[in-house]
């Protein structure tokens, strides 16, 4: 994180990618299938994203289906609102599939931190279904966290606002289907304190004199 200039949001990945998926910067390194790779992009004034698409995991699901994983890392300054995607579009939605539950986890924390249940009859779950939706409010509160389906399933996002250093860790979204496997998304957030980048980024201005 040293060196980062105040004002400056970028994006890292690491991990085994068997494919990425464009996003709105320039395309990554180039490695092959199953290699770890690094990139770092940075944008004022706006965040890049890309999806590492981890392939599949080693261990069948509950319905004997393998489970889908993609991976994210987000950083963002401290109050700002962090988005955390998780794509809960139905795959075989023409075939009669359904979404059943969404929960999020994260890495500190052993039950989930949120979770919203769709088996109550609620085909896609928007943040004024509140009797469909459970948080932890011992680590969130009342008020600072929602799952906003607005932008579209694809781009349903966890919303948590005024983020703090205290919110960094590896999230988990599990979504679960009546048929279609699970798909898991992880998000890696990061969280810099204001303060401190500005502090760097005058000691940066100091050192290039």
């Amino acid at each position: 994180m040293h060196g980062v200039p105040f004002g400056l949001k970028y994006t890292t990945y690491t991990g085994f990618c068997t494919q990425w998926s464009p996003g709105t910067a320039d395309p990554p390194p180039l490695f092959p299938p199953g290699e770890i790779s690094f990139f770092i992009s940075g944008l004022a004034d706006k965040l890049h994203r890309w999806d590492c698409d981890e392939g599949y995991s080693s261990s069948p699901s509950s319905s004997g289906q393998v489970s889908s994983l993609v991976s994210t890392s987000l950083v963002y300054q401290s109050g700002e609102t962090a988005l955390l995607p998780c794509d809960i579009s139905v795959p075989d939605e023409s075939k009669g599939d359904e979404l059943s539950l969404i929960m999020w986890y994260r890495e500190d924390v052993k039950s989930p931190i949120y979770s919203i249940d769709a088996r109550t009859g609620v085909h896609i779950p928007t943040v004024n279904d509140i009797r469909s939706h459970w948080i932890d409010t011992n680590l969130f509160g009342h008020n600072r966290v929602v799952f906003d389906t607005s932008p579209g399933p694809d781009r349903a996002r966890l919303k948590i606002y005024n983020v703090s250093e205290s919110d960094d860790g590896l999230y988990r979204c599990r979504v679960d289907f009546k048929a279609s496997q699970t798909r898991t998304s992880r998000v890696n957030l990061t969280v810099i304190d204001q303060k401190e980048s500005l502090l760097r980024r005058r000691q940066d201005v100091v050192k290039s004199r």
